[in-house]
């Protein structure tokens, strides 16, 4: 049965680094009734995957040291969200909820 980020792991045997991408939606998406927590963090780190890389092909300076938050408020992920307050929102749910996951061990702003 297809899932839905079955999409990524083809781009990945184009461009390889997307492997790693797509082990992360992977794992959300297939924990995600049973073990939230795991599917909350994986989720973050997607986020995080994608943030990082859209910023590198920015040519912006990373600091091994920065945070996911660090990240997001850089003028250049700012530029690339451009006023979409709904993918803004979606954008800090998932750093929040992931976040909660992976520092509480629970998952907040869910109903659960």
């Amino acid at each position: 049965m297809a899932k839905n980020f079955d999409y990524i792991l083809l781009l990945a045997k184009e461009v390889p680094g997307f492997k790693r991408l797509y082990e992360y939606c992977d794992m959300a998406e297939t924990l995600q009734a049973t073990y939230p927590e795991a599917s909350a963090n994986s989720s973050r780190k997607a986020l995080e995957w994608l943030v990082k890389n859209m910023l590198k092909m920015k040519n912006v300076q990373i600091d091994e040291r920065e945070t996911l938050n660090d990240l997001l408020h850089k003028p250049e992920t700012y530029a690339f969200i451009n006023h979409d307050v709904n993918l803004d929102d979606d954008i800090r749910l998932v750093h929040k909820i992931g976040n909660s996951a992976s520092h509480d061990g629970g998952v907040t702003g869910t109903g659960q």
